[in-house]
Order: C-alpha cells, then structure tokens, then sequence
C-alpha cells in the first residue's frame, strides 16, 4: 500500500511538541522508519518517502499517547475509594460540546487558527483505558521556547560542525512562540487518586501551569458536582529519599543548602550515551564526604538540606530502544526552609508506560 505523504507530513509537524533526541526520533524508529539528524532533514526526507517502511497508523497512535504523557507538570489529590469510583461513573455521564479544539484533536490549530480563539480553557474529550479514565483539555499560551538546535540542520558544512562540536556537547536558542496546550485530568484503574496533568512545555511558568490547574479543578468541581481535596499530594519527603537511594535512576540535577551556609545547584552534561549520575561524580562526592564530616563533628542531623532533585530513569520502549523518562521535584523555598512540592515536571514520557513508572516511584517514596 502507498504510504500517505500528507498524512505523514502533517503528523511530523504535529510531532514537533515532542523532544526530538528523547521522544520523536524514537517514536519514528519503533514505527519501522528511519528517522535523519533533527527535524529539518526527517522532514525533507518525508517528502520524497525516505523515512523507510514507516507504520503512519502506528505512529500516531504514540504520538496521541505523548499528548496525554508528555512534558506534563502533575498534581495529585488521594482519595478516598468511594469517592475515586464515583468520579469515574460521573466522568462517562459527561457530554462535551463541539467547539475549535475538537474539530483539529488530536492535532493542534494552525498558527492563523490558533490567534483567533480565546485563551478560555476547553474540555474537549473523554479518554478510556485499561489504565483508567480522564478528560482532555485544550488552551494556548505564548513561552519563550527553550530549543535545542541540531547541527545538522543549521551548520551544513562538515568542518564548521566539527569546530562547534568540539567546543559545545549542545546548543540550545530561544524560540517566541504561541503554542496549543494539552492537559489531562485523570483517575487511574490501579490508584484511588486524581492526576492532573498540565502541559509544560520548556519556557512555560511554573506559575501559569498553576494557573492551569486551578481553572481545571474549578471545571472538573462543577461538572462533576464535587469538592476535591483543597491540596495536592505534598512530594518533599520525596526528594532525599530519592537522592539516597542509589539504585533510582541517574541524579541529573541537584540543588541544596549545606551546614556550611552555602546554595549549590549541580548538573550533570549529557555525555554520549546518556547522562552520568550526580551521586557518583568525584567533586560531588568530595564535597558530601567533606561535609560529612563536619557534621558528624558538630552533631548536626544532616549535612545537607535538597531542595532540588531532577531523576532519569533509561526503561525500555521497543526492542533495543531505550526512552529516559525524566523526574525534577523542587520545592517552594531555599535556604533550609521548610517547602513543599505540591507539583513535579515529568518529562521525556514517550508512552503511558513510562508515565506510569514514574508516578508509582514517586508514590514508592512518600509510601503511598
């Protein structure tokens, strides 16, 4: 069968939501093709059907999978039993009403399209699964994109890429755009508790994902004629016990205050094959065993005091294909005060699938 090229075009454009190293490249790959260096010359090839045996169907069934699981800033509210099952059988009564989101869902408005709908928050669909029920939202935003910028696309001449290459492991622009946002409001199968999952993109503020969820609580309390919890899950405890477990995942980013009265932020650079993890890195670990010992020598209860942790974890998408769903917490406060962490950024989610891992690890650490 002749592959549909504007089908496959305009999915690709769709796809650009998507981190390309961590998520798009990959979802191409499981689909049977052969995606090129970066969006730019994937694309190119599209057009003249180079992307090999690629399954269209199949890779838009990941990427509507992304739409509900990809780069999300999530709260979650604990329910009671009772009251989770009640919200289930109120959510398929629900009726939704045709309006400019669902006539492109699941793909996004064009530009033109876009600038000329109100910034009002829209419940476009209703969502089942196995792994439970949830309610679709649309609205738009303009961010100031943080972008990552693929050599191959802008440098094309071999040499020059190389001198750049030998200088910068990455190069990143910034990108003003108006962008259409997906959310989820979901309840699990396995879990009596409310996910709310509101897209956040890179440029996106924390404070207008918050925003965000509040106009989403709001709709879901007066479709459903309910009262939720009045706050999220609280995940704070979750940042050291993560931190000191070792066998969870490559610590990528670590903020804290120390007894010594100083603010530290580490990262770790991304080296070929993937990220190395913060807990093993040599200045790193100096630096705790120092600090250790000082506060061993002074009887205080912790060196350290985390305000900051970002986790990824490589799990396994497709044969011989790896994702590496990503985890930041950071609190409300610095400076040893005492936070919360009433949401946390989920990023690098290809499917469900690794969603759902990274929840039931948070979940893991505060013992839910």
């Amino acid at each position: 069968m002749a592959l549909d090229n504007t089908a496959l075009q305009t999915l690709l454009t769709a796809m650009h939501r998507m981190p390309w190293r961590h998520v798009a490249s990959k979802a191409i790959h499981i689909s049977g093709g052969r995606p090129r260096r970066g969006w730019r010359n994937t694309t190119e090839a599209a057009a003249q059907g180079g992307l090999g045996d690629i399954n269209v169907s199949e890779l838009e069934r990941l990427y509507k999978e992304h739409l509900l699981v990809g780069e999300k800033f999530s709260k979650f509210y604990e329910l009671e039993d009772d009251v989770a099952n009640t919200l289930k059988d109120s959510l398929c009564d629900l009726l939704f009403q045709e309006n400019e989101y669902t006539k492109a869902y699941p793909f996004p408005l064009s530009g033109v399209e876009l600038s000329e709908v109100s910034s009002e928050l829209r419940a476009i669909e209703l969502v089942q699964s196995d792994d439970g029920i949830g309610i679709v939202y649309c609205s738009k935003l303009t961010v100031s994109k943080r972008e990552e910028i693929i050599l191959h696309d802008w440098v094309p001449n071999e040499n020059d890429r190389e001198e750049m290459l030998a200088q910068f492991s990455e190069v990143y622009g910034l990108k003003i755009e108006r962008t259409q946002l997906f959310h989820v409001a979901w309840i699990p199968s396995d879990k009596s508790i409310l996910d709310v999952r509101v897209d956040f993109p890179d440029g996106m503020h924390e404070d207008a994902a918050h925003r965000i969820h509040s106009a989403i609580r709001k709709d879901l309390e007066g479709k459903l004629n309910i009262k939720l919890p009045p706050t999220p899950i609280d995940f704070m405890p979750a940042i050291e016990s993560i931190y000191s477990d070792k066998t969870e995942g490559n610590v990528v980013e670590f903020g804290f205050t120390t007894v010594t009265n100083s603010v530290k932020n580490e990262k770790m650079r991304q080296a070929r094959g993937g990220y190395h993890c913060l807990r093993q890195e040599l200045f790193h670990k100096a630096g705790i065993e120092a600090l250790l010992e000082i506060s061993n020598d002074e009887e205080a209860p912790s060196p350290i005091t985390p305000f900051r942790i970002s986790v990824q974890w490589p799990v396994p998408a497709d044969e011989n294909i790896y994702v590496s769903p990503e985890l930041t917490l950071a609190t409300t406060t610095r400076g040893g005060g005492a936070g919360s962490i009433n949401g946390v950024v989920i990023r690098n989610c290809l499917e469900g699938a690794q969603y759902l891992y990274i929840r039931d690890k948070l979940l893991k650490h505060i013992n839910l």
